[in-house]
């Protein structure tokens, strides 16, 4: 069984930094890729008069909907 320390790392191991191994740093990753992912799949659900209304084509929503990810606007990374 392994064994996981409750407090953050003193130092790093395999290249990885002690916040990125802290346990607060990776739900807030996970959440931000959640709230991405929900975020695309929202706008692909678009109805084709509200896509009008934002000005998006649907190769426009098919482009941003297929991005990986990890790969969000800079905007949605506040």
């Amino acid at each position: 069984m392994a064994h996981l320390p409750l407090s953050r790392p003193q130092h790093a191991s395999f290249g990885a930094t002690a916040a990125a191994c802290a346990p607060k740093a990776n739900l807030s990753l996970f959440a931000r890729v959640i709230a991405v992912w929900r975020e695309r799949q929202h706008l692909n659900r678009l109805p084709e008069h509200m896509r009008r209304d934002i000005g998006l084509s649907d190769a426009q929503i098919a482009r941003e909907t297929q991005r990986p990810l990890w790969d969000a606007p800079q905007a949605w990374r506040r």
